[in-house]
């Protein structure tokens, strides 16, 4: 039997599970929890050290990371555009 490789970004993540959650994406466990479809009482336990998390999850937590930082910066983007706040007017040429 061969032993698990390690892998230093797949523990970062597991011990970084509530930075992610509360500083970086600012969502409760069980919004956390609905984005991976998964029950709240697993967020629970990750962030308490009392369930590991497995490399699917923890991949799964990466692209939801990827994914948010896009639509994020995608809403920072309207926000700052001309045609912000105009409404249907705005898409009308001039």
């Amino acid at each position: 039997m061969t032993e698990p490789k390690f892998d230093p970004e797949m523990d970062m993540i597991r011990e970084e599970v509530s930075v992610i959650r509360l500083d970086m994406l600012r969502w409760s466990q069980q919004e956390f929890a609905d984005a991976l479809g998964i029950a709240r009482t697993t967020v629970a336990r990750w962030e308490t050290g009392a369930l590991p998390l497995t490399r699917v999850h923890a991949l799964a937590i990466r692209q939801l990371l990827a994914i948010e930082k896009k639509r994020r910066a995608a809403k920072a983007k309207a926000q700052n555009s001309p045609l912000a706040g105009r409404g249907r007017e705005g898409l009308r040429k001039r």
